[in-house]
This record gives C-alpha cells, sequence and structure tokens, in this order.
C-alpha cells in the first residue's frame, strides 16, 4: 500500500513546494490541507504515515494540529515546519508529538533525506 503524506499549510505556494518535492519520492500519496480543521479531516479519513505540519503559520496553531494528530491508533509521524533559528518553535513542536523538524526556508535536498528517512517504515519492498 502506498504511504500517504499530509501536508499541513495554510499557504498554497508552500504545499505546492512540498508536494514539487515529494513528487521525486516514488509510491507516496500526498493529500494536503490549508486549515486546522481540513487537515483533521484528512488525517481521519486517510491516516497518514507521515503529517508535514507548518508551525509557523498565524491561521492555525501548528502545534496544536501536531498535538490532535499524534493521538489513536493510527497516528501520524510528524515533521514541523520551524522558522529558521526558532529553537523555542523547535522544542514546542517535539514536545506537542513532532519527531522532525525542517527549518524554512527549505533545502530541497535536506528536505527529501528527512521525508524519505520518516517514510521509511511505511516504504513497500
Amino acid at each position: 500500500m502506498q504511504p500517504t503524506v499530509l501536508i499541513a499549510d495554510d499557504t498554497s505556494f508552500m504545499r505546492f513546494v512540498l508536494r514539487e518535492l515529494l513528487d521525486e519520492i516514488p509510491l507516496v500519496r500526498i493529500a494536503e490541507a490549508g486549515s486546522l480543521e481540513e487537515a483533521e479531516d484528512l488525517a481521519t479519513a486517510l491516516s497518514p504515515d507521515l503529517a508535514v505540519v507548518d508551525t509557523t503559520t498565524e491561521k492555525f496553531d501548528g502545534c496544536e494540529l501536531i498535538r490532535r494528530l499524534v493521538v489513536g491508533d493510527h497516528s501520524p509521524r510528524v515533521v514541523a515546519i520551524i522558522g529558521i533559528d526558532d529553537l523555542a518553535a523547535e522544542l514546542a513542536a517535539k514536545a506537542a508529538g513532532a519527531e522532525a523538524v525542517m527549518i524554512c526556508p527549505f533545502d530541497p535536498d535536506v528536505v527529501l533525506t528527512i521525508m524519505e528517512n520518516m517514510l521509511q517504515p511505511a516504504m513497500p519492498v
């Protein structure tokens, strides 16, 4: 079964950038959400293997979304997007349940490495 990645970011451009990077990973299904409610609905419907959550948005609380995603029987692994040199955001995201962080602006090679590592257990053999 294809692993599913949920991208939760309030800006369509950032979702586009992440989707384009994830297209480099074969056999991955991608879902996008622009709000906390949409992300929760998609998480419930799709049971994603990985969620990429923007914590820099002003439109929803990314750490709250992370807390909501990491409960239940099939919780996704979570990567939080944080701003450069924002140690407080990194600590808050990890306390909420994120396993890794990606610093915005992105280095495409770093993003792909993080995504591939986080998806490794879900990738078909």
